[in-house]
């Protein structure tokens, strides 16, 4: 689509290739962080099988339906993937009315969100099977509360379905505000490590999804801001490459991980923030420490078992009672005011 190359094609930080759906070249699709399927054609079971393995391994998914109504509604993936499925075309006009904003595609994108905003038509689009999918989500919906853009959690990765094809025929979903920071989000998701940071201490497992590491290879973790660098334990596991931090880590902060110079990623450690346990005085032990540091205007009460009355008694009780002194020195005012009047009477 003429739409994606002017998002992505031009952007140093995407690394967009186009693919034509008959040379694919399954190897390299784990190491993608978002693949989207424009108008796919064929959905041959190698094909279905490559991006089943993909989704598994924590990749990211954007299916966009064909302008032709035969080969859109060829549900082969959606089927195997047990997702959304395409079920007709409705040609009822109607607009775009509701943002999940909570989602992360769209969280912390309007600073305000105005109820009479400007969403694009929606001249056509395809049906969304309504199942009941626990693993799905809308991320758009239209005025008649249709979904337009959905997504559906599959073992570690995302399958986002879109009701239409980028075409001015079906919408101006692709030549709306909208249209960017929904694709680029996308992107960006797919490429989200599993945690924000690790605890030093734990043995901790950092998957590499989308890295291909030769049996003999080893890498190392560097801090970023000192010369110190370790190599941890690898292993290849069905699921990808794995790293295994164990004790080796004895200070908090931003590392990368390395192979020779390249850097493959980046990942952070923090210190166990856990709470400790909580250990409480007695009696006896806060009236030592209070003797201790001579706090005189303290004392511990025991007011366990003891009903509400008897609770307000023993706290009066304590302390200094200033009431007296209080009514005292009112009553040395009124007699000083008293004498002032009769001496400077005019």
């Amino acid at each position: 689509s003429p739409y994606l190359y002017a998002l992505f094609g031009a952007d140093s930080n995407i690394n967009y290739q186009p693919v034509q759906d008959r040379s694919i070249d399954y190897a390299i699709l784990k190491q993608q962080d978002l693949i989207v399927l424009d108008q796919v054609k064929e959905q041959s079971s190698g094909f279905i099988q490559a991006i089943d393995e993909y989704i598994k391994q924590g990749g990211s998914v954007l299916v966009i339906p064909s302008t032709n109504r035969e080969t859109a509604l060829n549900n082969e993936l959606c089927n195997y993937l047990q997702i959304t499925n395409y079920e007709a075309v409705d040609t009822q006009r109607t607009r775009l009315s509701t943002l999940n904003h909570e989602h992360i595609i769209y969280k912390n994108i309007f600073e305000k969100i105005h109820e009479n905003m400007d969403m694009p038509s929606v001249f056509q689009s395809y049906v969304l099977s309504g199942g009941i999918y626990s693993n799905k989500q809308s991320l758009i919906q239209m005025e008649n509360n249709r979904d337009f853009l959905c997504v559906h959690a599959l073992d570690k990765g995302k399958v986002f379905v879109l009701a239409v094809p980028l075409d001015d025929a079906f919408s101006m979903f692709q030549k709306h505000a909208l249209f960017v920071p929904t694709l680029y989000n996308m992107a960006v998701v797919g490429n989200i490590q599993e945690e924000p940071y690790y605890i030093i201490g734990e043995n901790n497992r950092i998957a590499l999804n989308k890295i291909d590491l030769e049996v003999d290879k080893v890498v190392e973790i560097a801090d970023t801001a000192t010369s110190f660098a370790f190599i941890p334990e690898i292993r290849n596991q069905l699921s990808g490459v794995s790293l295994f931090v164990h004790d080796q880590l004895k200070e908090a902060g931003n590392y990368v991980i390395k192979d020779q110079e390249e850097i493959l990623g980046g990942i952070s450690f923090n210190y166990n923030r856990s709470e400790s346990q909580m250990q409480f005085y007695d009696k006896s032990s806060l009236e030592t420490e209070i003797n201790k540091h001579q706090l005189h205007s303290y004392k511990v009460l025991n007011l366990q078992n003891k009903s509400n009355n008897a609770i307000i008694s023993e706290i009066q009780s304590v302390g200094i009672h200033l009431w007296q002194y209080l009514i005292v020195l009112a009553l040395m005012c009124l007699l000083a005011e008293v004498i002032l009047l009769r001496i400077w009477k005019i």
